[in-house]
Protein backbone atom coordinates (compact mmCIF):
# COMPACT_ATOMS: atom_id res chain seq x y z
CA UNK A 1 0.00 0.00 0.00
CA UNK A 2 2.61 2.24 1.14
CA UNK A 3 4.68 2.01 -2.71
CA UNK A 4 1.27 2.32 -4.45
CA UNK A 5 0.48 5.63 -2.43
CA UNK A 6 4.09 7.08 -3.56
CA UNK A 7 3.38 6.56 -7.01
CA UNK A 8 -0.34 8.11 -6.87
CA UNK A 9 -0.36 10.34 -4.43
CA UNK A 10 1.70 13.05 -6.38
CA UNK A 11 0.05 11.85 -9.99
CA UNK A 12 -3.59 13.14 -7.68
CA UNK A 13 -1.62 16.27 -6.34
CA UNK A 14 -1.38 17.17 -10.07
CA UNK A 15 -4.72 16.57 -10.97
CA UNK A 16 -6.29 18.48 -7.70
CA UNK A 17 -3.96 21.22 -8.74
CA UNK A 18 -5.21 21.47 -12.18
CA UNK A 19 -9.26 21.23 -11.21
CA UNK A 20 -8.49 23.98 -8.55
CA UNK A 21 -6.97 26.06 -11.61
CA UNK A 22 -10.31 25.25 -13.57
CA UNK A 23 -12.57 26.16 -11.15
CA UNK A 24 -10.59 29.22 -10.74
CA UNK A 25 -10.80 30.15 -14.50
CA UNK A 26 -14.23 29.72 -14.26
CA UNK A 27 -14.85 32.28 -11.46
CA UNK A 28 -12.86 34.52 -13.15
CA UNK A 29 -14.52 34.67 -16.21
CA UNK A 30 -17.90 34.38 -14.48
CA UNK A 31 -16.93 38.24 -13.93
CA UNK A 32 -17.17 37.73 -10.80
CA UNK A 33 -14.29 39.04 -8.55
CA UNK A 34 -13.14 37.65 -5.81
CA UNK A 35 -13.63 40.32 -3.62
CA UNK A 36 -16.42 42.48 -4.27
CA UNK A 37 -16.79 46.09 -3.86
CA UNK A 38 -17.88 45.97 -0.53
CA UNK A 39 -14.93 44.09 0.68
CA UNK A 40 -16.56 41.06 0.64
CA UNK A 41 -15.21 37.62 -0.59
CA UNK A 42 -17.74 35.74 -3.29
CA UNK A 43 -15.54 32.68 -3.86
CA UNK A 44 -14.14 29.85 -1.51
CA UNK A 45 -12.34 26.71 -3.03
CA UNK A 46 -12.57 23.61 -0.87
CA UNK A 47 -10.58 20.51 -1.13
CA UNK A 48 -11.77 17.39 1.00
CA UNK A 49 -9.23 15.20 1.30
CA UNK A 50 -8.94 12.56 3.86
CA UNK A 51 -4.95 12.21 3.42
CA UNK A 52 -3.68 15.42 2.85
CA UNK A 53 -1.77 15.78 5.61
CA UNK A 54 -0.27 11.78 4.85
CA UNK A 55 -0.04 12.71 1.40
CA UNK A 56 1.61 16.35 1.73
CA UNK A 57 -1.24 18.10 -0.32
CA UNK A 58 -1.41 20.55 2.18
CA UNK A 59 0.49 22.90 0.07
CA UNK A 60 -2.32 23.36 -2.49
CA UNK A 61 -4.57 25.51 0.06
CA UNK A 62 -4.36 28.65 2.43
CA UNK A 63 -5.92 26.95 5.29
CA UNK A 64 -6.46 23.51 6.56
CA UNK A 65 -9.54 22.34 8.41
CA UNK A 66 -9.36 19.72 10.01
CA UNK A 67 -13.06 17.97 11.29
CA UNK A 68 -12.04 16.30 14.65
CA UNK A 69 -14.04 13.40 16.69
CA UNK A 70 -13.77 11.12 19.53
CA UNK A 71 -11.97 7.85 18.97
CA UNK A 72 -15.49 6.44 20.29
CA UNK A 73 -17.79 8.41 18.13
CA UNK A 74 -15.53 7.26 15.09
CA UNK A 75 -15.85 3.79 16.43
CA UNK A 76 -19.38 3.69 16.68
CA UNK A 77 -19.76 6.01 13.17
CA UNK A 78 -17.81 3.47 10.88
CA UNK A 79 -19.40 0.66 12.25
CA UNK A 80 -22.57 1.92 11.35
CA UNK A 81 -21.72 3.19 7.82
CA UNK A 82 -19.22 1.04 7.16
CA UNK A 83 -21.00 -2.44 8.66
CA UNK A 84 -17.66 -2.98 10.54
CA UNK A 85 -17.72 -4.76 13.76
CA UNK A 86 -15.33 -3.08 16.78
CA UNK A 87 -12.43 -4.74 16.22
CA UNK A 88 -12.49 -3.44 12.80
CA UNK A 89 -13.11 -0.35 13.36
CA UNK A 90 -10.40 0.10 15.49
CA UNK A 91 -7.77 -1.51 13.03
CA UNK A 92 -9.29 1.03 10.50
CA UNK A 93 -8.67 4.27 13.22
CA UNK A 94 -4.97 3.11 14.15
CA UNK A 95 -3.97 3.03 10.73
CA UNK A 96 -4.54 6.47 10.67
CA UNK A 97 -2.59 9.56 12.17
CA UNK A 98 -3.99 10.17 15.63
CA UNK A 99 -6.45 13.74 16.25
CA UNK A 100 -3.39 15.05 17.89
CA UNK A 101 -0.79 14.82 14.95
CA UNK A 102 -3.81 16.49 12.90
CA UNK A 103 -4.74 18.98 15.08
CA UNK A 104 -1.25 20.30 15.12
CA UNK A 105 -1.25 21.48 11.46
CA UNK A 106 -5.00 22.60 11.15
CA UNK A 107 -5.17 26.27 11.19
CA UNK A 108 -8.90 25.60 11.73
CA UNK A 109 -10.33 22.64 14.17
CA UNK A 110 -13.99 21.74 14.10
CA UNK A 111 -14.83 19.20 16.70
CA UNK A 112 -18.36 17.10 15.24
CA UNK A 113 -19.22 15.58 18.29
CA UNK A 114 -23.00 16.31 17.86
CA UNK A 115 -25.19 16.18 15.02
CA UNK A 116 -24.84 17.17 11.95
CA UNK A 117 -27.34 20.60 12.27
CA UNK A 118 -24.79 20.93 14.72
CA UNK A 119 -21.91 20.25 12.53
CA UNK A 120 -23.75 22.96 10.28
CA UNK A 121 -23.51 25.08 12.26
CA UNK A 122 -19.90 25.36 13.58
CA UNK A 123 -19.01 25.20 9.85
CA UNK A 124 -21.36 28.50 8.77
CA UNK A 125 -19.27 30.28 11.61
CA UNK A 126 -16.40 29.25 10.47
CA UNK A 127 -17.32 29.96 6.89
CA UNK A 128 -18.23 33.49 7.90
CA UNK A 129 -14.75 33.78 10.05
CA UNK A 130 -13.05 33.11 6.88
CA UNK A 131 -14.35 35.31 4.61
CA UNK A 132 -13.83 37.90 7.14
CA UNK A 133 -10.17 37.19 7.39
CA UNK A 134 -10.11 37.91 2.97
CA UNK A 135 -12.29 40.57 3.61
CA UNK A 136 -9.57 43.11 2.16
CA UNK A 137 -7.06 43.07 -1.24
CA UNK A 138 -4.15 43.26 1.31
CA UNK A 139 -5.29 40.02 2.98
CA UNK A 140 -4.04 38.42 -0.39
CA UNK A 141 -0.81 39.75 -0.50
CA UNK A 142 2.08 36.68 0.11
CA UNK A 143 4.38 36.74 2.94
CA UNK A 144 6.87 34.89 4.78
CA UNK A 145 6.61 32.98 8.34
CA UNK A 146 9.44 32.45 9.83
CA UNK A 147 10.52 31.09 12.90
CA UNK A 148 12.24 32.11 15.97
CA UNK A 149 15.65 32.82 14.43
CA UNK A 150 13.95 34.62 11.71
CA UNK A 151 14.59 31.22 8.74
CA UNK A 152 11.85 31.21 6.34
CA UNK A 153 9.41 28.37 6.84
CA UNK A 154 6.85 28.57 4.43
CA UNK A 155 4.98 31.47 2.35
CA UNK A 156 1.01 32.25 3.27
CA UNK A 157 -1.39 35.25 2.60
CA UNK A 158 -1.12 37.79 4.73
CA UNK A 159 -4.74 36.93 5.97
CA UNK A 160 -3.78 33.38 6.91
CA UNK A 161 -0.75 35.11 9.10
CA UNK A 162 -2.91 37.27 10.38
CA UNK A 163 -5.41 35.18 11.82
CA UNK A 164 -3.20 32.52 13.00
CA UNK A 165 -0.71 34.86 14.79
CA UNK A 166 2.11 33.20 12.54
CA UNK A 167 5.62 35.25 13.01
CA UNK A 168 6.54 37.01 10.08
CA UNK A 169 9.51 39.88 9.12
CA UNK A 170 8.25 43.54 8.96
CA UNK A 171 10.09 47.16 9.31
CA UNK A 172 9.55 50.07 11.45
CA UNK A 173 10.80 53.48 10.49
CA UNK A 174 11.30 56.29 13.29
CA UNK A 175 11.16 59.50 11.13
CA UNK A 176 12.62 62.58 12.61
CA UNK A 177 11.49 66.19 11.03
CA UNK A 178 14.98 67.40 11.45
CA UNK A 179 14.18 71.07 12.12
CA UNK A 180 12.28 70.61 15.13
CA UNK A 181 13.83 67.12 16.64
CA UNK A 182 9.79 65.87 16.22
CA UNK A 183 8.81 62.38 15.54
CA UNK A 184 6.72 62.02 12.87
CA UNK A 185 3.21 59.83 14.85
CA UNK A 186 0.92 58.25 13.09
CA UNK A 187 -2.86 57.72 13.67
CA UNK A 188 -3.39 54.57 12.53
CA UNK A 189 -7.08 54.72 10.43
CA UNK A 190 -10.34 53.70 12.64
CA UNK A 191 -10.89 50.79 10.02
CA UNK A 192 -7.91 48.74 10.70
CA UNK A 193 -8.31 45.29 11.84
CA UNK A 194 -5.85 45.19 15.07
CA UNK A 195 -5.41 48.35 17.27
CA UNK A 196 -7.79 50.75 15.47
CA UNK A 197 -6.69 54.35 16.09
CA UNK A 198 -4.39 54.14 18.37
CA UNK A 199 -0.65 55.78 17.95
CA UNK A 200 2.61 54.60 15.96
CA UNK A 201 5.87 56.22 16.54
CA UNK A 202 7.62 53.65 14.41
CA UNK A 203 4.89 53.04 11.20
CA UNK A 204 5.79 50.56 8.56
CA UNK A 205 4.48 47.03 7.61
CA UNK A 206 4.53 43.36 6.55
CA UNK A 207 7.40 42.68 4.39
CA UNK A 208 6.14 40.80 1.33
CA UNK A 209 7.09 37.34 0.68
CA UNK A 210 10.57 37.42 -0.48
CA UNK A 211 11.30 41.54 -0.26
CA UNK A 212 14.23 42.95 1.45
CA UNK A 213 13.40 44.78 5.05
CA UNK A 214 14.62 47.99 3.63
CA UNK A 215 12.76 47.76 0.77
CA UNK A 216 10.17 46.93 2.52
CA UNK A 217 10.46 49.55 4.65
CA UNK A 218 10.90 52.37 1.77
CA UNK A 219 8.03 50.93 0.15
CA UNK A 220 5.58 51.28 3.00
CA UNK A 221 6.76 54.83 3.86
CA UNK A 222 6.30 55.96 -0.01
CA UNK A 223 2.72 54.68 0.56
CA UNK A 224 1.76 55.49 4.31
CA UNK A 225 3.00 58.88 4.17
CA UNK A 226 4.33 60.06 0.48
CA UNK A 227 7.49 60.39 1.34
CA UNK A 228 10.60 59.20 -0.59
CA UNK A 229 13.34 57.12 1.64
CA UNK A 230 15.42 55.43 -1.09
CA UNK A 231 18.83 55.75 0.26
CA UNK A 232 17.96 57.68 2.96
CA UNK A 233 17.48 55.26 5.50
CA UNK A 234 19.92 54.52 8.80
CA UNK A 235 19.60 50.55 10.14
CA UNK A 236 19.18 50.89 13.73
CA UNK A 237 18.44 47.16 15.02
CA UNK A 238 16.54 43.59 14.47
CA UNK A 239 13.86 43.44 16.92
CA UNK A 240 11.62 40.41 17.83
CA UNK A 241 8.15 41.29 18.94
CA UNK A 242 5.40 38.84 20.29
CA UNK A 243 2.27 39.82 22.36
CA UNK A 244 -1.22 38.48 22.39
CA UNK A 245 -2.07 39.44 18.98
CA UNK A 246 1.06 37.75 16.95
CA UNK A 247 4.78 38.00 16.74
CA UNK A 248 7.24 39.53 13.88
CA UNK A 249 11.02 39.50 13.34
CA UNK A 250 11.40 43.38 11.91
CA UNK A 251 14.67 45.44 10.90
CA UNK A 252 14.27 49.17 12.27
CA UNK A 253 15.33 52.19 11.06
CA UNK A 254 15.20 55.61 11.41
CA UNK A 255 15.50 58.60 9.16
CA UNK A 256 15.28 62.56 8.88
CA UNK A 257 13.82 64.57 6.62
CA UNK A 258 12.46 68.36 6.15
CA UNK A 259 9.34 68.06 5.47
CA UNK A 260 6.66 68.83 7.48
CA UNK A 261 3.48 67.50 8.23
CA UNK A 262 1.46 69.31 5.33
CA UNK A 263 4.00 67.66 2.66
CA UNK A 264 3.22 64.51 3.30
CA UNK A 265 0.39 62.38 0.87
CA UNK A 266 -1.54 60.15 3.55
CA UNK A 267 -2.54 56.78 2.81
CA UNK A 268 -6.43 57.21 4.12
CA UNK A 269 -6.90 53.81 4.06
CA UNK A 270 -3.85 52.99 6.77
CA UNK A 271 -3.49 56.45 8.81
CA UNK A 272 -5.86 58.91 9.49
CA UNK A 273 -3.87 61.62 10.75
CA UNK A 274 0.16 62.50 11.22
CA UNK A 275 1.39 64.57 14.01
CA UNK A 276 4.64 65.72 15.17
CA UNK A 277 5.71 64.89 18.92
CA UNK A 278 8.96 65.21 20.77
CA UNK A 279 10.71 62.36 21.78
CA UNK A 280 9.73 63.05 25.81
CA UNK A 281 6.18 63.54 24.48
CA UNK A 282 6.02 60.10 23.46
CA UNK A 283 7.71 58.37 26.32
CA UNK A 284 5.53 60.31 29.06
CA UNK A 285 1.73 59.98 27.08
CA UNK A 286 2.95 56.23 26.92
CA UNK A 287 3.78 55.86 30.57
CA UNK A 288 0.28 57.78 30.99
CA UNK A 289 -1.58 55.62 28.89
CA UNK A 290 0.29 53.21 27.14
CA UNK A 291 -3.12 51.91 25.36
CA UNK A 292 -2.65 54.65 23.02
CA UNK A 293 -0.16 53.00 21.25
CA UNK A 294 -0.08 50.21 19.16
CA UNK A 295 1.96 47.99 20.88
CA UNK A 296 4.84 47.17 18.32
CA UNK A 297 5.51 50.31 17.26
CA UNK A 298 5.70 51.61 20.77
CA UNK A 299 8.29 48.59 21.26
CA UNK A 300 10.21 50.19 17.97
CA UNK A 301 10.47 53.70 19.44
CA UNK A 302 11.59 52.55 22.88
CA UNK A 303 14.33 50.52 21.11
CA UNK A 304 15.25 53.00 18.89
CA UNK A 305 15.83 55.61 22.37
CA UNK A 306 17.82 52.75 23.82
CA UNK A 307 20.16 52.51 20.55
CA UNK A 308 20.32 55.62 19.26
CA UNK A 309 22.69 58.80 21.42
CA UNK A 310 21.29 60.96 18.71
CA UNK A 311 20.54 64.47 20.64
CA UNK A 312 16.89 64.78 19.06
Amino acid sequence: LQALNEIMWPVIKDMIREEIFKVAEEMENANKPNVSKDGKINNLIALEAAVMVEAGWMDLVDEVWVVLADESKQKERLMARNNLDAAEAEKRINSQISNKERAAVAHVTVWNRGSLEDLRAILQKEIQSVKSRYSKLSAFEAIDVVDKDNNVLMQTKRAVATAFKLTCRCTHVVLVHEPSGGIFVQKRSKWKDSYPSTLDPASGGYCNSGEPYEACAVREMREEMGIDLDNKLTFVSPIYFEDTTGSQWAYLYCAKTQKGINDLQVQEEEVEAVTLMKPNEIVQLAKKDPQAFIPDGLFAFNTFMEKTSANM
